[in-house]
């Protein structure tokens, strides 16, 4: 009896086996039929946009014809296509697919979904297609509560640079982590002409430390003229960071002003401050700057005497012929750290400068 039961309990272990290694061939073969229909959908929509856009195809034609299910393939064929270049013809589907009950049945699905996969979607066909009357849609993908669709959001701004959505745009930049606010700061590179009058708004009236510490940091990258006065005006605030963040964002401006300034910050009783203001002048190229930089290479801390060193470097000829200067003088400082520079590469040099 025993044997029998031993050989029923092999057979069965047996079947199950089998049924096993057949449940997951057929699952094999099934998901693989149905990434090749998805991909041929794919090559479809994506030959009917190329029709659109080439006009073999009208826009409202080829609106009518979306799938009804399929969101995310119609949104990321129409990234693509987008990334391609976008002309008249391109304005023109767009405006089609806007226009169209598919466009507003996903964004009424999506939109608001509990699914924040489904909220990415909406994001990024927003950011592909959209125009002023979804900046109420994008001022809520911006603010929403998962990571992803916000960092999805963030493309909105190009698509749509609205006041009302830059200026909500620029409080999440302002409070999101730093590790993430730099890739806020680089899509409102993009819109820095309607950005700029928002930016002198808020200097003029600055909230926060924490929220005037990053509106010069941006300040600085967009390095636009009409700013230059506005952040010379916060050189000479009592807050040492501000300060920091001043000399580094005038590094960006070769202005005369802008190395005025600099010299000022130069003599800084912080010495971050100096520092930040040494890299600086060097950024910009500023050989009038090259006594104070020389001044600089007897300061009392290491780091001020390093970027002073590295800025002169910068300044080319006439930055090198102070540190031949001063090697071997009388000053112990100015001496190590100009023999220091002398003996590095332009190579070395230009990875500090980085």
């Amino acid at each position: 009896m025993s044997a029998l039961v031993l050989a029923a309990i092999v057979v069965v272990q047996m079947a199950f086996l089998a049924a096993v290694f057949l449940y997951l061939v057929g699952r094999r073969m099934a998901e693989a039929r149905r990434v090749a229909r998805r991909a041929s959908e794919r090559a479809r929509l994506g030959a009917r946009i190329q029709e659109a856009l080439a006009g073999r195809l009208s826009p409202e034609a080829f609106a009518r014809g979306l799938p009804r299910h399929r969101a995310p393939m119609v949104t990321a064929a129409l990234q693509e296509a987008s990334a391609r270049g976008r002309d008249d013809a391109w304005e023109r589907l767009t405006a089609a697919v806007h226009g169209s009950a598919w466009f507003e049945r996903t964004l009424r699905h999506r939109a608001g979904s509990r699914w924040w996969w489904r909220r990415l979607v909406a994001a990024r066909l927003l950011a592909t297609v959209g125009d002023e009357r979804d900046v109420r849609r994008a001022v809520g993908l911006l603010g929403d509560r998962h990571p992803g669709v916000r960092l999805a959001a963030v493309q909105l701004v190009k698509r749509l640079p609205h006041p009302d959505l830059l200026e909500t745009f620029l409080d999440h930049a302002i409070e999101a982590p730093r590790v993430a606010r730099q890739h806020y700061f680089d899509a409102l590179a993009a819109v820095r002409g309607l950005l700029v009058p928002i930016l002198i708004r808020r200097l003029e009236r600055p909230g926060s430390a924490y929220e005037l510490r990053a509106i010069l940091t941006l300040a600085g990258q967009l390095a636009s003229p009409e700013l230059l006065d506005h952040l010379i005006a916060y050189a000479a605030t009592p807050s040492p960071d501000a300060r920091t963040q001043v000399a580094r964002a005038l590094g960006s401006y070769p202005d005369p002003r802008a190395r005025d300034a600099l010299l000022a910050l130069l003599g800084d009783p912080v010495w971050e401050v100096r520092t930040q203001a040494a890299a600086s002048l060097g950024a910009i190229h500023a050989l009038e700057a090259r006594d104070g930089l020389k001044r600089a290479l007897s300061d009392q801390n290491w780091w001020v005497r390093l970027r002073a060193a590295i800025a002169l470097r910068q300044l080319g000829a006439t930055g090198l012929e102070v540190l031949r200067e001063v090697r071997g003088g009388a000053d112990r400082f100015a001496d190590e750290m100009a023999g220091y520079m002398l003996g590095l590469t332009d190579e070395a040099v230009a990875g500090y400068a980085a």
